[in-house]
């Protein structure tokens, strides 16, 4: 089926933030870890991505807040995400990031799903959350205090809402397997995914669970979530996906 691109936003704050900032520096805006951020710029400069990843950019129209049109079209893409998973330092965040970086580059526009093509602010824009971090703040915070401020200012972005330059519109959730495997982090991760996908708003993420282990790791119901709603993409020690 022939994809046709997007037409790129233009004059909103979210576009003039990307246009003004190198590759390495969007990446921090979004909140990746500095130690990822040189291999994925050159990742995503090389864009030679395992396949499952480049149909799945290829399919972004579908996936990514799609008109009724396309709804109608590819109804079962809707918000669909990838999910990176191998051992550690097979770089999955590496890839993840270059994958973010790519996406906030084609400068796609947040529009309105109703069909009217009315843009909200231009550009969608992308966040990084380290899982266990996130998950240990929104536990453990109080709302009058500093990690409080932090927690609503993280779940603001995953859902998404708040200052658009701040938006994770699309999210990238890494690591879901550090956390402790509570009731209230399987939960939470739930309710993100979940509500994320509704409204069109893909989520990438990585683990190094493998999908057979899901069950076991986050529970029947999360994992048949993750089954349904994300495709895997398989990663290897020698940093390439199988």
């Amino acid at each position: 089926m022939a994809r046709k691109p997007y037409i790129k936003a233009n004059g909103y704050e979210t576009d003039h933030l990307i246009d003004g900032l190198d590759d390495g520096a969007l990446l921090a805006h979004m909140d990746v870890p500095l130690k990822y951020i040189p291999r994925a710029v050159e990742m995503h400069k090389d864009t030679d991505y395992p396949p499952e990843i480049e149909e799945w950019l290829e399919s972004l129209q579908f996936i990514f807040r799609p008109s009724f049109e396309n709804l109608k079209e590819e109804p079962d893409l809707c918000g669909t995400g990838l999910i990176l998973w191998g051992p550690p330092s097979s770089r999955k965040t590496t890839t993840a990031a270059a994958v973010l970086l790519t996406i906030i580059r084609k400068k796609i526009p947040n529009t309105d799903p109703t069909g009217h093509n009315f843009t909200w602010h231009g550009a969608a824009m992308g966040r990084f959350v380290d899982w266990q971090s996130a998950s240990e703040l929104f536990r453990s915070s109080n709302s009058d205090d500093d990690d409080g401020e932090t927690a609503a200012e993280i779940r603001k972005s995953t859902i998404p809402t708040g200052p658009v330059a701040k938006r994770g519109d699309f999210l990238l959730i890494d690591d879901i397997s550090r956390e402790r495997p509570t009731e209230y982090n399987t939960g939470e991760l739930q309710r993100i995914i979940r509500r994320r996908a509704s409204e069109g708003f893909p989520t990438i993420i990585t683990t190094n669970h493998a999908p057979d282990d899901w069950e076991q790791k986050h529970g029947e119901v999360l994992a048949g979530y993750l089954h349904r709603t994300f495709v895997p993409v398989e990663f290897d020690i020698p940093g390439r996906a199988l």
